[in-house]
This record gives structure tokens, C-alpha cells and sequence, in this order.
């Protein structure tokens, strides 16, 4: 999202006793996709070869404009979970305490993206018996969330945990699904 588009290309198969060099015409690749089409799948059609010795049939394909995986955006981590959580999963809460799980999705430019539905759930994937240490991290909210929410002014987002019905002792391991990947959040009591 917010990059160019990669060179289009085609590739050639079937041939028999020549190769695509024995084409004739120039390869023309376009799609509807630009620098500011939303992350999703766009098809790709080539025309413009020829040949006297074979029919070619052009197979549309797809470009595909992802989120940037990765790097830093903001200033800061990108696509893993932000402080207080610990990406490791070495974060230890006690109960009854709302954490906030923060998270940023960016564009290829580093930017943060806030646009709705970017974020798709956060969810309670498995418990584990025991945790990492027995260390309380500091907790810096108090309102459980029941879906993501924006924050303009960090420009991230944030999901607050609730331990109120967590057992202590136990490791939590939550997932957070964006709309083209997934990424693990860990949270002992």
C-alpha cells in the first residue's frame, strides 16, 4: 500500500523446439492497481506477442498489495505487539488488571494506517500452564475494549485486555488479525 507498482511481467510455457525469444510484438502488462488502491487483489492482463507458429492465450494474473511486514513505522516496531506487552511473551500481569495491546499496521512508507477494518479481531488462541517469571508489569489503562480503536494522537491501536476472569498461574496467548495476516500476543497472570 502507498508504493509503486512492481514490473509486470508474463512468463511463457509450451514451446517446442523454440522459445519466447521467437515471439514477435512487445509485451504490454497493465493493471487497475496504483500507489493508493487499497490492500486487496488486482488483476493483471498482457497482450502484444505473436507468433506465426503458435496461438498464445494470455492467462490473467493477480497483484496483490499487502501492508509492509515489518520494519519500522511511526518511529517504531511494525506489525508486532508495542509496549507494555513484550513481543517475547515475558509480559506477567496480575489479575483483575486491563492491559493495553498496541499494534500498528503500516503502509510502505512507514506510515501508520488507521483506516477501519485494518485490524479484523483480537482473540484468546490457547492457555498455557504456568508463566515466563513472576514479574508485574506496569499497567497503563483501565477501560476494557471490546474491539480495536484508533489512537490518533499515538497513531496506533490499541486493545484492552481484561484479566478480571484470568486464572493466575497461566500463560494467554492471544492472536491479532489484520485483514492479511495474524501476529501473537502473549500475556501471563
Amino acid at each position: 500500500m502507498h508504493a509503486p507498482n512492481p514490473a509486470l511481467r508474463a512468463t511463457y510455457s509450451g514451446f517446442v523446439n523454440e522459445s519466447a525469444t521467437s515471439l514477435t510484438g512487445t509485451l504490454s502488462c497493465s493493471t487497475r492497481a496504483n500507489t493508493t488502491s487499497p490492500v486487496g487483489g488486482y488483476p493483471i492482463t498482457c497482450s502484444g506477442r505473436s507468433s506465426t507458429n503458435y496461438s498464445i492465450t494470455y492467462v490473467p494474473g493477480t497483484l496483490k498489495i499487502l501492508y509492509a511486514n515489518g520494519g519500522i513505522c511511526n518511529g517504531d516496531a511494525g506489525h508486532q505487539i508495542l509496549q507494555p506487552v513484550n513481543a517475547d511473551g515475558s509480559s506477567v500481569w496480575k489479575q483483575g488488571r486491563t492491559i493495553p495491546a498496541k499494534f500498528r499496521v503500516c503502509d510502505a512508507n512507514g506510515v501508520s494506517i488507521g483506516t477501519p477494518g485494518v485490524l479484523s479481531s483480537f482473540m484468546l488462541v490457547q492457555i498455557i500452564a504456568g508463566t515466563v517469571t513472576d514479574v508485574d508489569e506496569v499497567v497503563s489503562s483501565t477501560t476494557p475494549d471490546t474491539a480495536f480503536r484508533w489512537d490518533t494522537s499515538a497513531q496506533q491501536w490499541v486493545f484492552n485486555i481484561s484479566t478480571s476472569g484470568q486464572l493466575a498461574g497461566q500463560t494467554y496467548v492471544y492472536s491479532i488479525h489484520s485483514t492479511t495476516e495474524a501476529i501473537s500476543v502473549f500475556a501471563s497472570d
